[in-house]
Formats: C-alpha cells, structure tokens, sequence
C-alpha cells in the first residue's frame, strides 16, 4: 500500500542531492529476475534530477507504509515531439485519421 508520495524538489530540499541521487541510483526495473524497462531505469538512475532542474519534468517518489521507495510517477512540462515514423503502425493510422478530420 502506498503511504508517501514526495516530489523530486522536497528530496533535494529535504535530504540533500547525496541522499537522493543515493536512492535514485537503488531504482530498479527488475521483476523476477527479468529486465522490465532499461529505458525507465536509466532515467530515473541519471536524468530524474538534471529534469528537474531544467525544468522539464517533475518526478514523484512513491513510498510504501515501510518507507521503502516503490516506484515513481514523472510529468512533463512541455509536448514532446516524436518522430512520425517512430509511431507504431496503429498509432500511425489514429494520427492519419484525425489530420483528415481535421481540415473536413
């Protein structure tokens, strides 16, 4: 069960950069022996704090009633811009749909 919820501003504020980029560096995307998300792992291990400062995202930690770090939640700042090709074919198609609708 979740018990706290803490942005990346009061961790610095609180504990001081050491402290949190010590419990940043400690998330981890393995389940059961399998590598879930490399990609979310490395953010939040690397990045979550440079975001912050440059002000593109805030980043939450979530804690459980044990006060163990269970997870985190970030929100961006800005609409990022994402290669068209990138898109998966269905995303492709929903984004081809809605440009025909739009000048209808």
């Amino acid at each position: 069960m979740i018990s706290n919820v803490i942005s990346i501003e009061d961790m610095l504020k609180s504990y001081g950069e050491e402290a949190t980029v010590a419990l940043l560096s400690s998330f981890s995307c393995v389940r059961d022996g399998v590598q879930k998300n490399e990609e979310v792992e490395n953010f939040v291990r690397k990045n979550v704090i440079d975001f912050y400062r440059r002000k593109l995202a805030v980043t939450y930690l979530v804690f459980d009633e044990n006060s163990d770090f269970v997870g985190i939640y970030t929100l961006v700042h800005k609409a990022s811009l994402m290669p068209f090709l990138l898109l998966s074919d269905r995303l492709r198609k929903n984004q081809n749909r809605r440009k025909s609708h739009r000048f209808s």
